[in-house]
């Protein structure tokens, strides 16, 4: 049956001027496309016949490229849905030192961000819990996109300071500028610029900005 099919492309193409042949493996690549649509099933097998059928060995590398070209965009759709819903680790970056962040789609590309992290102290700094919450909206099609948002971190005090009791403390405000890759099997990997504000309340004198980065690594679905 493959000889069969093999022998029925070779002898439609032996004979026709390479315009003709590159045309007509265009149409069958075309015609793949509509396989991974849907709308023809059996136009798969025959366009992978072509291959074996063409005995002219440029002509096979004008099939390749053309293939690439007309499935590139068929295969891209998939890539470019973004899931609903993520969960990553982020080293550094908006929670701190590390953190677990649950994403969530909320319309269009403006996405929702909340996430834990656990500090455990450094030098006159306390012991605390972060809770990082940012909107961000991400643009960009394929697998990649950019990142930008803003949003609060909320601290909670786990043990007392000098200066502060154990509770709620003073907040930071932080921006995400980010590169986010996210494949059409849900690998999610992100990396860019965190910057973090501090605004002491009663103390404006001590507000400044604190340079950040992070790295992340989770699952879409």
């Amino acid at each position: 049956m493959v000889r069969a099919i093999q022998d029925q492309y070779y002898d439609q193409t032996k004979d026709m001027p390479r315009e003709e042949c590159v045309a007509f493996h265009r149409e069958k690549a075309r015609s793949l496309h509509g396989s991974l649509q849907g709308e023809n099933p059996e136009s798969f097998n025959c366009f992978t016949m072509i291959f074996a059928a063409d005995k002219s060995g440029p002509v096979k590398w004008v099939v390749a490229v053309l293939s690439i070209l007309v499935l590139t965009p068929a295969l891209s759709q998939e890539a470019t849905a973004q899931r609903d819903d993520a969960i990553y680790f982020e080293l550094a970056g908006n929670g701190g030192v590390f953190s677990v962040n649950y994403d969530r789609a909320i319309v269009g590309g403006v996405r929702g961000r909340f996430g834990f992290s656990y500090f455990p102290g450094f030098i006159t700094a306390p012991q605390a819990l972060w809770f990082p919450a940012t909107l961000n909206y991400v643009v960009g099609n394929g697998t990649h996109h950019l990142e930008v948002g803003a949003g609060p971190i909320v601290r909670y005090l786990v043990e007392q300071d000098c200066c502060t009791d154990r509770g709620l403390a003073e907040s930071f405000y932080t921006a995400t500028v980010a590169y986010r890759y996210e494949n059409a099997g849900g690998f999610l990997f992100r990396i860019g610029l965190t910057p973090l504000y501090t605004f002491p309340l009663g103390n404006k004198d001590r507000a400044h900005w604190t340079p950040s980065g992070g790295i992340s690594v989770g699952y879409a679905f």
